[in-house]
């Protein structure tokens, strides 16, 4: 037993000991068919942060390592049907590499982090197997060939996070050297049973093939058969709901709605787990430095994604090829390949339509929040986060979104409007400006007109080329309910001049609740 070389199964055991834990030992029966196979040995699976890929890798080193007896972990499980179980069940020389171990992105020295590898990995085979008369000038390929040839066993590898370097490292010399070196550790190896590289990414693209290309991958865009791995499936979820009595509905709303072919509604791993354990529907996800990379581009609305965002936030999807990416968060040239690297990065779902092309989508209301807080999602001068956050209000007003249009009041009082006394028609209207910013794009002149000291009224009516648009009517009450500014709204006189436009005419009720420092919001068509 040994750190690299034939690990035990002690992580995988506390996976076990999670009260909200899936059995996702199905993952094995599809590895088990390829092993040995020289067109099917090596495979990529690259997963987004927060969907189980570390689980997977601890769950493979369990299952295939010699360093320990895991029966008793995994008799109960799916796997242990498998006519394939008992034949690889703890039967291989196992090779785990963690890359965030091996390689320190500060000191950006490829050669020595391989150097070091290579020196442990010879020690742990010396050890384990001193038969195999390793030399002091083996390489890691004769090495492996050695401990090959003396046990007459193939072994497994699995490099866990193997695209940190290339994500962390902009240098090319060293990004090459480090693919350099799997490909001639893994190219065409007689000892080479199973090589399983998983990542956040797929391998980089090349101009006609991937690198290494002898890699079959498994991806956010594209699955495969491992398709039923990606996140928990419904059903998964519904019985964790049973489970720790939760709803499935919420589960489904908050972190489901990834879709993936004869699966159906793929849930986030980590998140679904979370809820469960704490007992309570919250957002869980944690947010990486490559979105924050992202939303670098969509600052400068870059090719259109600012306008894409909101139509996302909106509940559209966006139509995109996902052929260009490179897989390279530092390559990203187009519209299409940020959006498609947003996919891998698990901040969007996404449903193939053709060859490469398909519908980006936000999926859930996890992932929707992560675009909806200003201050940490674009990254944008106050200026674009008004704009592109009020259009996306005034699209959530036309579609009668009015529990989103009063979270979104409270965020901007909160934000820009709390330092007015709000108890007054004049700070009201002003919020009203101030939410509804984008509104002057395809309405006249916002119309306020206070109805008294501690409620508003507004109309919103259309410019010539938007006549197909609502006209909306609003009244914002101070310290009363949405349905008390409905009501009022449907007995006003302004309503009655409003009726009989091209569009339709929107009652939009606003009550603030001064106690409770909320707003709320009832959206009807007169």
């Amino acid at each position: 037993m040994g750190f690299y070389l034939n690990p035990d199964n002690r992580s995988f055991q506390d996976i076990l000991a999670s009260t909200a834990h899936v059995d996702r030992s199905g993952v094995i029966s599809l590895l088990n068919a390829r092993i040995g196979r020289r067109d099917e040995k090596y495979l990529c699976v690259s997963r987004a942060r927060n969907f189980g890929k570390t689980w997977t890798v601890f769950m493979l080193k369990a299952y295939y390592s010699r360093g320990c007896d895991s029966r008793a972990l995994f008799e109960k499980m799916a796997v242990a049907d498998d006519p394939s179980f008992a034949e690889h069940l703890n039967a291989h020389d196992v090779v785990h590499v963690r890359m965030t171990d091996v390689h320190s992105v500060s000191s950006g020295d490829i050669e020595i982090s391989l150097k070091r590898l290579t020196e442990h990995l010879v020690e742990e085979i010396t050890e384990q197997y001193p038969e195999a008369q390793l030399r002091s000038n083996d390489s890691l390929c004769d090495a492996f060939r050695r401990l090959g040839d003396k046990t007459g066993r193939q072994i497994i590898f699995i490099i866990d996070e193997w695209d940190h370097v290339i994500r962390n490292c902009s240098n090319k010399t060293t990004q090459k050297r480090y693919l350099d070196f799997l490909d001639c550790l893994f190219r065409d190896q007689s000892y080479v049973g199973l090589c399983y590289l998983t990542g956040i990414l797929p391998l980089r693209k090349r101009i006609d093939q991937a690198d290494p290309d002898f890699f079959a991958e498994s991806s956010m865009v594209n699955p495969g058969d491992f398709a039923p791995f990606v996140g928990f499936t419904e059903p998964e979820v519904r019985a964790l709901c049973e489970k720790f009595d939760m709803d499935h509905e919420m589960a489904k709303s908050r972190y489901g709605g990834y879709q993936y072919e004869n699966v159906g509604a793929a849930f986030c791993p980590s998140s679904s787990s979370s809820a469960m354990r704490n007992r309570r529907y919250d957002n869980f996800w944690i947010k990486t430095d490559s979105f924050i990379a992202i939303n670098k581009l969509m600052k400068k609305n870059f090719d259109g994604l600012g306008n894409d965002a909101v139509k996302l936030l909106a509940g559209e999807s966006a139509e995109l090829n996902v052929k260009s990416f490179q897989n390279d968060l530092k390559a990203v040239a187009s519209r299409d390949d940020a959006l498609t690297a947003l996919i891998h990065l698990g901040y969007l779902g996404f449903i193939p339509t053709g060859n490469s092309v398909g519908q980006a989508f936000i999926p859930n209301l996890e992932m929707a929040a992560q675009y909806e807080k200003p201050s940490e999602t674009f990254h944008m001068p106050n200026v674009w986060n008004m704009v592109v956050l009020s259009q996306l209000l005034l699209e959530r007003t036309w579609r009668l979104d009015g529990h989103f249009v009063a979270r979104r009041l409270d965020i901007v009082l909160d934000e820009g409007v709390k330092v007015l006394a709000y108890d007054d028609a004049n700070s009201m209207a002003a919020l009203l400006a101030t939410a509804y910013y984008a509104a002057k794009d395809y309405y006249l002149a916002v119309q306020e007109v206070p109805s008294s000291e501690r409620s508003v009224n507004a109309v919103f009516l259309p410019k010539c080329d938007f006549f197909e648009k609502p006209t909306l009517l609003f009244e914002l009450m101070w310290d009363a309910s949405a349905r008390t500014a409905l009501d009022n709204l449907k007995r006003s006189r302004y309503r009655r001049h409003l009726q009989g436009g091209d569009g339709e005419l929107l009652l939009v009720g606003i009550g603030y609740d001064a106690e409770a420092e909320r707003h709320e919001c009832v959206i009807e068509c007169a």
